[in-house]
């Protein structure tokens, strides 16, 4: 019998790293997404250890989330160029 991490792979399901990728947020924000509800989540094994389902994915649109995410743009675009952060 297969694992239940090869079965959920199997069903399409992604790693925190994958989504993070996938929705231009970092590991931790799709962490954060979870424990608040925007993404569903699928346990694996006894050690908190998830995998996500990218088609019930519903990513937070409040200008909250949109600051932040220009912000870190913002700032990473600063640096390359050498400006003040």
């Amino acid at each position: 019998m297969k694992s239940r991490y090869d079965r959920l792979r199997e069903r399409g399901m992604v790693t925190a790293e994958e989504l993070s990728q996938t929705n231009g947020v970092s590991r931790q924000t799709v962490l954060r997404w979870r424990k608040h509800g925007f993404v569903q989540a699928h346990a694996y094994n006894d050690h908190h250890q998830y995998l996500y389902d990218p088609a019930a994915a519903v990513p937070p649109a409040t200008a909250r989330w949109s600051r932040i995410r220009a912000e870190r743009t913002s700032d990473s675009i600063n640096k390359r160029q050498g400006g003040a952060v």
